[in-house]
C-alpha cells in the first residue's frame, strides 16, 4: 500500500494591491504645532519632489483633477499658468481652500492636508485682510530647521497679516531680501517656485554666519564662539 505524501498547496489568489497615489505621498511638516506648514508651502515642496515648477504642477497636473478650475483661464496658450495670481488665501477658509485640499489629498492619498490651513477656525475668522500680499519669513527659523537636519518649509503663521514677530525668536519677520532689496509676492510667477524656500535659507544662513564672524572679531575678552549650528535664544 502506497504512502500518501503531503502535497504542496499553492494559493493562486491575486493579493490585493494597495491604491497608488498620482503624486508622492509627501508628509506635511509640524502638524498640530504652532510651526505647522502652510498649504502653499506644501505645494512648493511637492513640486520640488517631482523636479517641476509650482506653476507646472498646478497648471498641468492638479487643475485637470478638479471639476472646478483651480486657476483662472489663460489669456492665450503661451501665457503663464496663473498660479501667481493665487494669493495666500488658499491657506485660509472657504470653498476655494476646501477645493484645493480635496484635489491635493486625492492626488497624494493623504487625509490631513486641511490641517495646513485655517479651515478648523472657519466659524471664527473673516476672510478680509487675513493674509499677507507679500512673502515673509524668519531667517532664524530657516537656519534652525536646517541645522536640525530637517526640512526647510514655510510656516502657516508667516502668511498671516497680523503676525509680525516670530514667536520662537522674538524678531520681526522679513519681507525684503537684504541682497537684492526686493520683496516677493505671495505667489509671484518668477520667484515662488519650488526652490524659493531653499534660496531664502541660503541667504539667511550666509547673513547669520557673517554676523557671528563680525561679533567674534570684536575684542570682548571671550574666546571665539562655535560657528556651527546653534539654537537661537
Amino acid at each position: 500500500m502506497q504512502t500518501a505524501w503531503p502535497r504542496e498547496s499553492w494559493n493562486l489568489a491575486i493579493p490585493p494591491v494597495p491604491e497608488r497615489s498620482r503624486l508622492y505621498c509627501l508628509a506635511p511638516m509640524a502638524i498640530g504645532t504652532p510651526e505647522v506648514e502652510s498649504l502653499t508651502g506644501y505645494v512648493a515642496r511637492l513640486a520640488e519632489a517631482h523636479s517641476v515648477t509650482v506653476a507646472d504642477l498646478v497648471g498641468a497636473e492638479l487643475s485637470d483633477a478638479s471639476s472646478v478650475p483651480l486657476l483662472p483661464p489663460r489669456p492665450h496658450p503661451k501665457s503663464f499658468s496663473g498660479f501667481y495670481t493665487q494669493p495666500y488665501s488658499i491657506n485660509g477658509v472657504g470653498e476655494k481652500t476646501k477645493r484645493w485640499c480635496f484635489v491635493l489629498e486625492k492626488a497624494t492619498l493623504r487625509n490631513d492636508l486641511s490641517r495646513l490651513t485655517l479651515l478648523a477656525f472657519e466659524p471664527l475668522l473673516s476672510q478680509i485682510s487675513l493674509f499677507r500680499r507679500r512673502c515673509a519669513w524668519c531667517p532664524a527659523c530657516f537656519e534652525e530647521r536646517r541645522c536640525r537636519g530637517g526640512t526647510v518649509y514655510e510656516s502657516l503663521l508667516w502668511t498671516m497679516e497680523l503676525v509680525r514677530l516670530c514667536p520662537n525668536h522674538c524678531q520681526f519677520l522679513e519681507e525684503v531680501c537684504r541682497r537684492c532689496q526686493r520683496s516677493s509676492g505671495a505667489a509671484p510667477r518668477s520667484l515662488f517656485t519650488s526652490r524659493l524656500l531653499f534660496a531664502l535659507w541660503d541667504l539667511a544662513w550666509a547673513q547669520t554666519r557673517r554676523r557671528l564672524v563680525k561679533e567674534a572679531s570684536q575684542p570682548t575678552g571671550v574666546g571665539l564662539p562655535n560657528l556651527g549650528c546653534q539654537k537661537h535664544r
